[in-house]
């Protein structure tokens, strides 16, 4: 069975801190970031698509953005975080506060309410150690559309999807129509438990609705592939 889902891509930004003349922000829906950090359990998702997110093979900051659509400022969010090994996790609700009223398109990112205690602890984790994805709804919902998150203002290179392969000996993504197969990497981290392969997209000449298959091959066998639907904001 195919597995369809709708990702809003983020346009390139100058900088995170270009963003302080617009009293916008997510805002925490409880008043505590909870991050869980147990190096004696793992988180396993049972999704292929882990993470959407842009700046995520060498983060050092450990700030976070995204370009919201019009209809993601008019209801919750929700970010999940999680570490390669599965030993890190945050999944919090977050609304979008915006005391300007600005027209979204008019607007750079917006800039969550997240701060980390962790932050050395993610970044021993190496490139592509933390995958990122917000989805619209609250986290207690079912999980809906998402969108690609931005780490440290990074605004240069592809999107980068962080999937579950399920151990595949090899796995290539395809956008659109095109013959074209995209390898897809594989993370290098110390265990593998949330995800293992990263899938580099690039989206410099891509706008609008984006089609995108994933195939995964064991023993040479191709699984039934999983279909992402990309809707990147542009003209």
């Amino acid at each position: 069975m195919k597995r369809s889902v709708t990702i809003l891509s983020i346009l390139t930004i100058s900088a995170l801190a270009g963003n302080c003349a617009v009293a916008q922000s997510l805002r925490l829906v409880d008043e505590k970031l909870e991050e869980r950090l147990d190096e004696n359990s793992t988180t396993i998702n049972g999704a292929v698509l882990v993470g959407a997110q842009r700046g995520g093979r060498h983060i050092e900051n450990f700030t976070l953005a995204a370009l919201l659509p019009d209809k993601f400022r008019d209801r919750n969010v929700c970010l999940e975080l999680v570490s390669a090994n599965g030993r890190y996790s945050v999944r919090e609700s977050y609304r979008y506060d915006d005391a300007g009223a600005a027209d979204a398109s008019l607007v750079g990112p917006v800039g969550f309410e997240f701060w980390t205690a962790h932050a050395d602890y993610l970044r021993s984790q190496g490139e592509n150690g933390v995958a990122a994805l917000l989805t619209s709804g609250d986290c207690d919902d079912v999980r809906s559309t998402p969108t690609v998150v931005i780490w440290d203002g990074v605004d240069e290179g592809g999107i980068e999807l962080l999937i579950n392969s399920f151990d595949a000996d090899s796995v290539f993504a395809y956008i659109a129509d095109s013959d074209d197969a995209i390898p897809c990497a594989p993370v290098r981290a110390e265990s593998l438990s949330a995800y293992d392969t990263v899938c580099l997209i690039d989206s410099a000449d891509l706008t609008g609705a984006v089609d995108i298959e994933l195939y995964r091959y064991v023993n040479r066998q191709a699984a039934e592939p999983d279909e992402f639907h990309l809707e990147l904001v542009g003209e």
